[in-house]
């Protein structure tokens, strides 16, 4: 999803006009990083767990 803009309460709003809550953008990383390890049948193949970032 792309950042387009943000609604009158401070949310985001990506491309679709979709509006969705937003929490530390190193956090997401550190999620999206880690799902894989989490729930191994989800695609992205075998991660070793090291979330430096």
């Amino acid at each position: 999803m792309t950042l387009i803009d943000r609604d009158h309460l401070g949310r985001i709003v990506v491309a679709g006009g979709l509006s969705c809550p937003v929490v530390a953008p190193r956090a997401q990383v550190e999620i999206k990083r880690m799902m894989p390890v989490w729930n191994p049948a989800l695609p992205g193949g075998r991660r070793t767990g090291r979330t430096s970032l």
